[in-house]
Formats: structure tokens, C-alpha cells, sequence
């Protein structure tokens, strides 16, 4: 998968390492109401999320990073 960059992002695979970002919004109500997604209450059910993102980024599925917090934001 490319890396993708502009000025304040950068869309990339997803990495282990994104957990506690994905947890972060996985986790919220308002979020995952929004997005239509059941919350995510303990970080062993985002971890699973995470893993299938990581099987599917190959082709299709891109993390949203913040290019100065390093921070995953989708």
C-alpha cells in the first residue's frame, strides 16, 4: 500500500500500534452512533477491529494520521 501525504495528513496501512487511537474513538457513543457502529468497550474488541483493518489495508482500508501529533484520527 502507498503512503498518501498532504500538508497535515498522511493515509497509510493501519499498525498494532494504532489501538489505543482506534480504541479512543471506537469507544465513543456519539461516534459510532454517527458512524453506525456498535462502541467498542474494551480494547480486546477494538484489537480484533484493528486486526481485520490491518488484513484489509493492503488494498482499500486507510489510517487517518494527524502528521503532527501522530495521532490515528480514522
Amino acid at each position: 500500500m502507498k503512503i498518501l501525504e498532504s500538508n497535515r495528513l498522511i493515509l497509510r496501512a493501519w499498525k498494532i500500534s494504532d489501538l489505543d487511537d482506534l480504541h479512543e474513538f471506537t469507544s465513543n457513543e456519539e461516534v459510532a452512533s454517527m458512524a453506525g457502529f456498535h462502541v467498542k468497550n474494551t480494547e480486546n474488541e477494538t484489537l480484533s477491529i484493528l486486526k481485520q483493518f490491518i488484513n484489509d489495508s493492503s488494498e482499500s482500508l486507510w489510517a487517518i494520521e494527524f502528521k503532527e501529533s501522530h495521532k490515528v484520527i480514522g
